[in-house]
C-alpha cells in the first residue's frame, strides 16, 4: 500500500480482518500505543531488511509452536531474531 497513509492501512487492516504487517517500528508503537487499532500489527525487526531475511523470520515465525499457541489479533507483535515480544491483550 505504497504511498497510502499510516491511518488508511489500518482502516483498510481492520475493515478487511487483516493483520499490518511492517518493518516500520514507528508505525506500530504509534498505531498501537496511541490508537490500539482493532486489527493487529506484525512488526518485522531484522538486519538487513531484505526479501530473504524478511521471508526467513516470517517462515520460523509462522512455524513456531509459540504462533500457534497465542492469538495474536488486536496486539502489537514484534518479531527479531529468535524473539517474539507481544503487547497487548
Amino acid at each position: 500500500m505504497a504511498g497510502k497513509s499510516d491511518r488508511e492501512i489500518i482502516e483498510f487492516a481492520t475493515s478487511r480482518g487483516l493483520t499490518v504487517l511492517t518493518l516500520d517500528l514507528e508505525f506500530g508503537q504509534r498505531y498501537y500505543f496511541e490508537a490500539q487499532p482493532p486489527c493487529g500489527v506484525m512488526v518485522l525487526r531484522v538486519k538487513p531488511a531484505n526479501p530473504e531475511n524478511v521471508n526467513i523470520a516470517l517462515r520460523n515465525f509462522l512455524d513456531s509452536e509459540f504462533y500457534k499457541k497465542h492469538r495474536l489479533e488486536s496486539c502489537l507483535t514484534i518479531i527479531s531474531k529468535g524473539r517474539v515480544r507481544i503487547i497487548g491483550k
